[in-house]
């Protein structure tokens, strides 16, 4: 049937009684519209009612099936809006009133569903809850993550703060104090990497490889400096700090009077050590002026006194670290005695490659030294490793060998006299076979 000519549209009816009426008008004719609508319903039987719900449905499904995603979207966002304004504007007693009818609600349709339908309805559900705690979880999980982004930029910006505080403080040091700060420092750190566990440990080497990445790929950033306190225990740490001058050495005792007296005692000791060698030097060199003295005088005496004995013919100059050393008791010959020598092309190159040869050498007995260092300390690991199982073991042993008492519990029940009837007949049957004789 087509459009009937100078008839309009509801569609179009409805758009020009909305472009006569003002806001007012409009909403007054909203509100007469509810009204005659739940008068009617009101005037319905409850089969008419049902079918007129049951076509609203069919229209509203209708409609939001001809929509695009998009629409049906905004459509939902829409409708979710409108119904929490209108919860907003309820008070308590009428916010109970709508839950209690809603659950109502949902219970009714639940029983005029089909097996079918609820076991759809229960997997629409489980996966919305599933949805939505997903959602909750993720967002508590993004936010966790960025409070900790928070705390460690935080944390950044408060280890840059005292550092900028910390060489701000130094560049007012004096050179003394300064370096006592850095040995302090050194020490902390030497100290807190002892103290890892096996995690921190980890963690470290990863930066630490990480690190040296860096330093493959973009190059170093300030010039490489031997450290001077490399590999030292403390004490030589501090003798050297203490050697560098006097005002080192009194600050030391200022601000670590524990360690500077043990220097010195030991400086005391030293001193008295060299103290009594020179002594004894001393003495010793007495004693030989003495003794040459009578033979002086003994010589004088025999009429020899012209002889010449003065040098020493059984000693002889040697080459020791690329200088000339006189071996013998007496006094050595002159130098210019020594014959002149210069080596050949060829003596040189033997000489090279008799070094190289004891170098080589050397190098070879310490590895194998250190080898087998290494080796020693493995078996000594090996070794405690096993005495530790061995004593785990024998703690577990120990633990099942100890009888479990179990606790009167007054009567027992039916189950339990069942219980151990059945498993007297089969010891019984177990005796009775011959089979599980404990000889």
């Amino acid at each position: 049937m087509g459009k009937i000519k100078g008839k309009l549209s509801t569609k179009e009816r409805m758009k020009r009684f909305k472009e006569k009426k003002t806001e007012e008008e409009w909403a007054q004719y909203r509100e007469k519209d509810k009204l005659r609508k739940a008068q009617k319903l009101k005037d319905m039987t409850e089969e008419e009612q049902a079918i007129h719900r049951k076509k609203d449905k069919l229209k509203k499904a209708k409609k939001l099936m001809e929509m695009t995603k998009e629409e049906q979207a905004i459509h939902r966002k829409k409708r979710n809006l409108k119904e929490a304004k209108k919860l907003m504007e309820m008070t308590e007693e009428e916010k109970a009133i709508h839950r209690k009818k809603r659950n109502l609600k949902e219970a009714k349709k639940l029983m005029e569903m089909t097996e079918e339908e609820k076991a759809i309805h229960r997997k629409k559900d489980k996966d919305r809850k599933a949805r939505k705690r997903k959602e909750i979880k993720g967002k508590a999980q993004k936010e966790k993550e960025e409070e900790e982004e928070e705390e460690r930029e935080n944390q950044e910006l408060l280890a840059e703060y005292y550092r900028d505080e910390s060489r701000k403080r130094r560049s007012k040091m004096s050179d003394v104090k300064r370096e006592y700060e850095r040995i302090e420092q050194l020490l902390r750190n030497r100290k807190v990497r002892a103290e890892r566990n096996g995690k921190e440990h980890l963690l470290d080497n990863l930066k630490a490889k990480k690190g040296m990445q860096k330093l493959k790929d973009k190059g170093r950033i300030e010039k490489y400096d031997q450290r001077f306190y490399y590999k030292r225990t403390e004490l030589e740490i501090w003798r050297k700090y203490r050697e560098i001058g006097p005002e080192y050495k009194e600050w030391l005792g200022v601000k670590n009077p524990d360690i500077s007296k043990i220097f010195d005692e030991v400086d005391a000791r030293q001193k008295k050590e060299k103290e009594d060698e020179e002594q004894k030097k001393k003495e010793e060199e007495e004693k030989q002026m003495k003794k040459k003295e009578e033979e002086k005088d003994k010589k004088k005496e025999d009429g020899n006194e012209n002889e010449d004995d003065s040098y020493d013919s059984d000693g002889y100059w040697g080459v020791q670290d690329g200088d000339y050393y006189w071996y013998g008791k007496g006094k050595p010959l002159p130098i210019e005695t020594l014959p002149s020598w210069e080596a050949t092309e060829e003596e040189e190159k033997s000489m090279k490659e008799k070094k190289e040869k004891e170098y080589e050498q050397y190098f070879k007995e310490l590895s194998e030294e250190r080898k087998k260092e290494e080796q020693e300390r493995e078996r000594e690991k090996i070794i405690r490793r096993r005495e530790c199982q061995k004593r785990y073991r024998e703690k577990k042993r120990a633990l099942w060998d100890k009888k479990v008492v179990m606790p009167e519990v007054g009567e027992k029940s039916a189950y339990q006299l069942l219980q151990e009837k059945n498993i007297e007949e089969l010891e019984q049957r177990k005796k009775a076979s011959g089979l599980f004789d404990d000889d």
